[in-house]
């Protein structure tokens, strides 16, 4: 079973499979789900309180969970949904461990600017981290898009415009979701954390 996960993630990031190659097995879920939570918590973490990183990578996996499976049943093709979100799981669990090296040169300076006193006069320090940092970050995120689109519009039997307007409406309501959460646990602890 790994390998076959394995080989159908592979394929799916070169867009050479579609989630419907994506081993069917409900049993997946349980590894997958925490698998992916905790990659965004490991590439969270690095500029962000334990806590809210936690916070986070969650919050990311059930908005995603919760939207593909409306998507899907908007579409009448629910019976699609394991596939698919095992499928977009499997792609952003490998993306985003991905970015864990160049997000950790960049990291430094998100924590600079969190610890500022939002009152404070002095001005805003320039991110200054290596160019290669941010150009591969750019590219693995259009990258996950990408991927995304290919898994969204085989799912959903939609065009090309379409797979790219569903995955936009998507990661825009996640990242609502996501900011509702962490705003929530920020709040629950004690106000807005700053790294440390």
């Amino acid at each position: 079973m790994l390998q076959s996960v394995l080989t159908a993630t592979f394929n799916l990031l070169f867009f050479r499979a579609g989630p419907q190659d994506f081993p069917y097995d409900p049993r997946l879920t349980g590894w997958l789900l925490p698998l992916a939570a905790l990659s965004n918590y490991f590439v969270l973490q690095l500029a962000l309180p334990a806590i809210l990183a936690a916070a986070i990578g969650l919050a990311m996996v059930i908005a995603l969970s919760f939207t593909t499976r409306l998507y899907l049943r908007s579409r009448k093709l629910e019976a699609r949904y394991m596939q698919t979100l095992h499928a977009l799981l499997a792609v952003s669990s490998v993306l985003t461990l991905a970015l864990a090296l160049p997000f950790s040169e960049i990291a430094p300076q998100l924590e600079k600017f969190a610890a500022m006193n939002p009152g404070a006069t002095e001005p805003m320090p320039e991110l200054q981290f290596p160019a290669w940092a941010g150009f591969t970050m750019n590219l693995l995120n259009i990258w996950n898009f990408a991927v995304n689109v290919h898994i969204y519009r085989q799912s959903g039997n939609a065009s090309l415009a379409g797979g790219v307007l569903v995955t936009m409406l998507i990661a825009f309501a996640v990242l609502m979701f996501v900011l509702f959460f962490a705003s929530f646990v920020a709040a629950l602890f004690g106000g807005s954390p700053t790294p440390g």
